[in-house]
């Protein structure tokens, strides 16, 4: 086995979160095209707004986010919006050729053989409950750490990765983010979001009233919960670590390089799509880590 074919590199620039998705579009090439067997990829993003795949402008407040100078862009995996500065998010992604790492092609087994390994090394007080997100036990409870979303193409997988260097401060989000509720009448659900109302397909209700409802949560409430690495006095080193470490065993031969060199003219393409304004469909999908619309799948 050549061991230049499986690769582990922090890329150490913070970069517009277009031009991080253009090099992690670049590198579902390269292994696409099998020219490597994997490659995790370590990076963190200058301020911005990530969507997404699916996810609609709607759940944002655009203007707000022109104003401060927030990049807005839809990624390639689904899932809903991260909000990213290098001082609050580092995020992974992690690029699998499926017949030569000899990967099922199935998404919820790809999780667990992603993320298990990763929530032993880190201790017994992390755990994989479902097909999102890495979370940590706290006083009898479980609350969300990492969150994660996949994509597979015609020979690769995609998976990308998110987790907090610190709180949320929740008021800058809240400017940033529709923040919704989630209410309910007899059997069913709707999400109150900027004095709209939707169903949970996103779709808008005309004309309905909750003031007979229940309220069942609120995002902001939920994203309280949401742990980072001060929280849980988790230092960034020993995360990068046992990233390394979980996907070693992943990827017999894993190597840590330097950098991965693309090319630039091929990134800055994708750079040029991926900046292009592009709607998705799905109102209400909100911030990552609080699933109103569509719950976390639980693993067995």
């Amino acid at each position: 086995m050549d061991l230049e074919k499986r690769i582990f590199f922090h890329d150490n620039s913070a970069r517009l979160p277009s031009e991080n998705l253009a090099i992690n579009q670049a590198i579902v090439d390269l292994v696409n095209d099998g020219d490597y067997e994997a490659v995790v990829r370590i990076y963190s993003h200058k301020n911005g707004v990530i969507l997404g795949r699916n996810e609609s402008r709607e759940d944002i407040n655009v203007d707000y986010c022109t104003k401060q100078g927030y990049e807005i862009v839809n990624r390639s995996s689904g899932g809903s919006t991260i909000f990213v500065t290098p001082e609050l998010t580092l995020c992974y992604s992690v690029f699998a050729n499926l017949r030569k790492t000899k990967l099922e092609e199935n998404v919820t087994n790809i999780y667990k053989k992603f993320t298990l390994p990763l929530a032993k090394k880190l201790g017994d007080n992390f755990v994989v409950e479902g097909s999102y997100y890495l979370k940590a036990k706290l006083n009898g409870a479980s609350h969300p750490f990492a969150g994660h979303a996949m994509r597979l193409y015609k020979h690769c997988v995609q998976f990308d990765g998110v987790v907090h260097k610190k709180k949320f401060d929740l008021d800058i989000l809240a400017r940033i983010i529709k923040l919704r509720e989630l209410h309910r009448i007899n059997e069913d659900s709707y999400i109150l979001m900027h004095g709209d109302i939707y169903d949970l397909k996103g779709n808008k209700i005309l004309n309905a009233v909750l003031s007979s409802s229940t309220l069942v949560k609120r995002e902001r409430d939920e994203l309280e919960k949401t742990q980072n690495f001060d929280s849980l006095g988790l230092d960034e080193n020993i995360y990068l670590n046992c990233l390394y470490e979980s996907f070693s065993e992943t990827f017999e031969g894993l190597k840590k390089i330097e950098k991965l060199d693309c090319d630039n003219e091929i990134v800055r393409d994708y750079k040029n799509k991926i900046k292009r304004v592009r709607e998705g469909k799905i109102v209400g999908l909100g911030h990552c880590f609080v699933d109103f619309m569509e719950p976390e799948p639980v693993i067995n």
